[in-house]
C-alpha cells in the first residue's frame, strides 16, 4: 500500500480521544499527563474549566489543540451533563478531517452518589467509547490500572478485583447497541432536549403553537428555544432541533386534549447516528425504538389523563341514583358514603358504626370521620393504581405486556428525574412521595401554575362567601391535586375576594328545598339532561306544584337563585321565572317518576334558546324579576331596540321611561358605574360648563339649572318599573339626591317613602 493510501486510511479510522471529568483538583491534572504520558498524547486545558464552549475563542483553541493521528487529552471539569454535550458538539462542528471518539475519565467523589446526581452522572449514554469510573481512594497503583484497562498491560495473576480492559467494554456493550432499532432521538441529547421541551410545555401552556399567524410561531419556538438554553445549558438550547421538536409533538397529538392511541413515530435515524452506531458510540436504552415509543406512549397518556386512577369499587349506579341514595341516607339519619354501592371491605369496617345508628346510639362526630377515612384508604386497594394504568396504556396502545417492573422503571429512570410531576420551582423530592401514592400527574396541563391558583381562589371563594354547596367536591378535589403537582396552597396569598356574600347558612336550610346540597343537584342534573321538574313555592303552602324547565341557578346579590320556564300549555315558550332556592321545594324530576326520558327530555336547540331569552331579560331588565305575563316577556325578548320600536313598545305602555335629575355626587356614582343597565336603554347627562370631565357615548342629555342639574333616563320594562324591589331600592336608596320627574306614579311613591319616614320620626308614640 503506498503511502498516500495509507494517509487516507489512518485519516479515516476514528482518532481516540480521552476527556477527563472531575472536580478541580491536582488528581485530575495528574490523571490527564498520565493518560497523554500511556497513549502518546497531548493535553489540551480549556482557559476556564468550566467552560460550554459556546464561544468562538474556546472553539479556535480546541481545533488548534487536535494533531492528525496523535491522541487528545482534555483536562476540564465537566461535571454538568450539559458541559459534556456543549464539549462534544464543539469538537463536532470543527468539522475536523479525521473523526473522533471519546473515552471518559471520571473521578467519581469519595461520598456516595445518590438521586438526581446519580442519574445525571457521566454516563457512556451521553454518546462516549465507554466511561471509566475512577475512585482514586480505592486504587493502589493508578499508573497500572490505567495500564491495564488501556491493554498496554496484563492482568495481574493475584489481584482482589478483576479490571476489565476498556476494549472488551466497548465490545459488549457495541453487541447489545447493535441489537437497537435507532431512530431519530436515540442520541441521549437529542432525546433530553425532547423531553425538557415537554417539562417546558406543562409548565407554560402559551408555549403551545397556535394553528395560523407563521410570525407567532416562529416568535415561540425562539422563545422556547431561548427558556431551554437558561434552564438547562446552551446545547439544549439549538432553535431548529426546537423546531422540529415542536412540529413533531404537534403532529405525535401531544398539544390535543383527547386520548392518542397511534403509535409514536419518531422518524428514522440518519447517517451520522448509524455510523457512530457501527463504531460502537454509547447510545441510552431509549435509542432502542420499542423502548422510545413505550416512555414517550407513557408521557403522552399521562398528559392527557394527568389524574387517572382506579375507581374505588366497582359502581355501575347512575348519577340520578347516586343522589337518591344521598338523600334516603340522610333522611335516615345515617353517614353518607358508606352505603352498599362501596366495597365489601368498606362495609365491613362500616358495619359496627351503622349498627349503632340504626339502634340510636350517638356516635362520636371524630370516631365517624377515621372509620369514613379508612374505608376509602382501605377501598382504594381494590385496584393498585399501577395495574389500573397498565391496563388503560395497554388499552391506549402503550406496549407494557403487564410487567409492573418495566411500568416501575419508566417512573424511576424518565418521570421521576426529568421532574415531568412537579410544579417548576418546587422540590421533586418532597412532592414525589405524594404522587407516588396518588397518582403520576404531569405538570399543570392546561393552565400554568398562577392560572391555576387563581382559579382556586375563585372556587374557594365561591364556595366560602357564596355558600354554594356543589363547589365542595370541586375544592376538595383540587385541593388534592394541586398538592400532587407540588403547588402550595399554604405559601399563596389570596388577590381577589368576593365582598357579596349569602345570606343563606346552607347548613341550616330546610332539608326539603332546594338551597339543600342533594335538592341543588338534582336541579343541576336536570338542567344538564334538559329534563322537566315539578316544583312548588313553600312561601304557599297550599299551592300546586308547576311543571317547569329549570334554565340556570343564579347568584343575585343575597343568595342563589333558580331560572325556569313553566312549561307551555299553549304556543311554543313558557313564562321565564327566577325564583330564590330556600323558597322552591323539588317534588320530582319527571323522568325519575315516569321512567320515560324521550318524551320529557328537551331537545338542545330548544334549551338553547331559553337560556337565550333568560340572558336577553336579564339584560334588559337589569335585575332579576321578570314580571308575571309571557305576553310582555315575548314583546321585550322579540324588540330590536332601535328608536323606532322603542318609541312604538312606549306609546303601548310594554316599555316605560324613568327620568329623574342628580346631585353632582349622585351623578359621578351613576356616569361611572354604566354597566348596571343596557347602554341602549340609558342617557345620562352632558357636562356643565364648569365641569373637567369629558362626555361619553351616554352623554346626550342637556343639564339644567338648579341643585340637581343633571338628568338620568332609562328605558325600561314596565314590571321593573312598577313591582322589582331590587329596582326601586336602588333608586330611593339615593334619598334626596334624586328628584324624579317621570313616571308620575313612581314620583309619587318616591315621595310616600319620604313622608313615612318622616311621620316615623314624627310621631310621638314612637319615643
Amino acid at each position: 500500500m503506498r503511502a498516500s493510501d495509507q494517509h487516507k486510511q489512518a485519516m479515516l479510522t476514528p482518532l481516540r480521544c480521552h476527556l477527563v471529568i472531575g472536580a478541580d483538583s491536582a488528581e485530575r491534572s495528574n490523571l490527564a499527563a498520565l493518560l497523554a504520558e500511556l497513549v502518546g498524547g497531548t493535553v489540551h486545558r480549556p482557559s476556564d474549566p468550566t467552560t460550554t464552549y459556546d464561544q468562538p475563542l474556546e472553539r479556535q483553541l480546541l481545533l488548534a489543540a487536535f494533531r492528525p493521528s496523535v491522541p487528545l487529552v482534555v483536562d476540564g471539569s465537566h461535571m454538568a451533563r450539559h458541559q459534556r454535550f456543549g464539549f462534544l458538539q464543539a469538537v463536532e462542528s470543527l468539522a475536523l478531517e479525521q473523526p473522533v471518539r471519546w473515552l471518559g475519565w471520571w473521578i467519581q467523589p469519595d461520598g456516595k452518589v445518590t438521586g438526581a446526581e446519580r442519574h445525571f452522572a457521566p454516563d457512556r449514554a451521553e454518546g462516549f467509547l465507554h466511561m471509566v469510573q475512577l475512585k482514586l481512594n480505592i486504587i493502589p497503583d493508578l499508573g497500572q490500572h490505567c495500564r491495564i484497562l488501556l491493554g498496554l498491560e496484563p492482568q495481574p495473576a493475584k489481584t482482589e478485583s478483576k479490571v476489565v480492559p476498556i476494549e472488551a467494554s466497548i465490545r459488549g456493550a457495541s453487541r447489545r447497541i447493535q441489537a437497537f432499532k435507532l431512530h431519530a432521538y436515540s442520541r441521549l441529547l437529542d432525546f433530553e432536549r425532547l423531553i425538557y421541551l415537554i417539562q417546558l410545555l406543562l409548565h407554560d401552556p402559551d408555549l403551545r403553537l397556535p394553528e395560523a399567524d407563521p410570525a407567532h410561531v416562529e416568535n415561540i419556538e425562539k422563545r422556547a428555544a431561548r427558556l431551554l438554553a437558561i434552564h438547562h445549558g446552551h446545547c439544549y438550547g439549538d432553535l431548529e432541533a426546537v423546531k422540529a421538536n415542536m412540529k413533531w409533538l404537534e403532529k405525535q397529538g401531544f398539544q390535543r386534549p383527547d386520548l392518542q392511541t397511534a403509535t409514536i413515530e419518531p422518524g428514522p435515524a440518519n447517517a451520522e447516528i448509524r455510523i457512530e452506531q457501527q463504531d460502537g458510540v454509547g447510545f441510552p436504552s431509549t435509542a432502542h425504538l420499542g423502548v422510545f415509543q413505550r416512555q414517550l406512549g407513557l408521557i403522552r397518556y399521562l398528559i392527557q389523563c394527568p389524574y387517572d386512577q382506579p375507581t374505588r369499587s366497582p359502581d355501575t349506579t347512575t348519577e340520578w341514583d347516586r343522589m337518591e341514595a344521598r338523600q334516603r341516607t340522610r333522611r335516615r339519619g345515617h353517614l353518607p358514603g358508606l352505603q352498599g354501592q362501596d366495597s365489601l371491605i368498606t362495609q365491613r369496617l362500616s358495619g359496627s358504626l351503622h349498627q349503632k345508628v340504626a339502634e340510636g346510639e350517638p356516635t362520636d362526630a371524630a370516631e365517624a370521620k377515621r372509620v369514613a377515612e379508612r374505608a376509602e384508604r382501605l377501598a382504594a386497594r381494590d385496584v393498585p393504581l399501577r395495574d389500573h394504568l397498565l391496563q388503560k396504556l395497554e388499552q391506549a396502545g402503550v406496549a407494557y405486556d403487564g410487567e409492573l417492573r418495566r411500568f416501575d422503571k419508566d417512573i424511576e429512570t424518565l418521570i421521576t428525574p426529568y421532574q415531568l410531576r412537579t410544579a417548576m420551582g418546587h422540590s421533586a423530592a418532597k412532592s414525589a412521595k405524594n404522587q407516588n401514592r396518588n397518582g403520576y400527574a404531569l405538570g399543570t396541563a392546561v393552565f400554568t401554575v398562577d392560572q391555576l391558583t387563581n382559579l382556586h381562589q375563585l372556587i374557594t371563594q365561591a364556595f366560602d362567601r357564596l355558600k354554594d354547596p356543589t363547589l365542595l367536591d370541586l375544592k376538595e378535589s383540587l385541593d388534592e391535586r394541586l398538592s400532587w403537582s407540588g403547588i402550595k396552597l399554604e405559601e399563596i396569598l389570596p388577590v381577589r375576594s368576593f365582598a357579596n356574600r349569602s345570606i343563606i347558612d346552607p347548613e341550616k336550610v330546610n332539608a326539603e328545598t332546594m338551597a339543600a346540597d342533594d335538592e341543588m343537584l338534582k336541579v343541576e342534573h336536570a338542567i344538564r339532561e334538559r329534563l322537566q321538574i315539578r316544583l312548588r313555592r313553600t312561601q304557599d303552602a297550599a299551592s300546586h306544584s308547576d311543571k317547569a324547565w329549570p334554565l340556570m341557578i343564579l347568584f343575585h346579590n343575597i343568595g342563589w337563585y333558580l331560572a325556569y320556564e313553566n312549561v307551555a300549555t299553549r304556543g311554543h315558550h313558557g313564562l321565564i321565572r327566577i325564583s330564590r332556592l330556600d323558597r322552591l321545594k323539588l317534588q320530582s324530576v319527571l323522568d325519575a317518576d315516569i321512567g320515560s326520558r324521550e318524551a320529557l327530555q328537551r331537545p338542545l336547540e330548544d334549551a338553547q334558546r331559553a337560556q337565550e331569552r333568560l340572558r336577553r331579560l336579564c339584560k334588559r331588565t337589569g335585575g332579576i324579576y321578570l314580571g308575571d305575563r309571557l305576553d310582555l316577556q315575548e314583546e321585550i325578548v322579540a324588540a330590536k331596540l332601535d328608536p323606532d320600536r322603542v318609541e312604538q313598545l312606549l306609546r303601548k305602555g310594554t316599555l316605560v321611561k324613568v327620568r329623574f335629575l342628580c346631585t353632582p355626587a349622585i351623578f359621578t356614582f351613576i356616569r361611572e358605574g354604566n354597566n348596571r343597565f343596557p347602554k341602549k336603554q340609558m342617557k345620562v347627562s352632558g357636562p356643565l360648563v364648569s365641569d373637567i370631565w369629558q362626555p361619553n357615548q351616554f352623554s346626550q342629555l342637556q343639564p339644567v339649572e338648579g341643585s340637581h342639574p343633571y338628568p338620568v333616563e332609562l328605558i325600561l320594562p314596565c314590571w321593573t318599573v312598577e313591582r322589582d324591589i331590587d329596582f326601586r331600592r336602588w333608586l330611593f336608596g339615593f334619598a334626596d339626591g334624586v328628584r324624579i320627574e317621570e313616571p308620575a306614579e313612581l314620583r309619587e311613591r318616591h315621595l310616600d317613602y319620604a313622608n313615612s319616614i318622616r311621620a316615623l320620626y314624627d310621631d310621638p308614640a314612637q319615643d
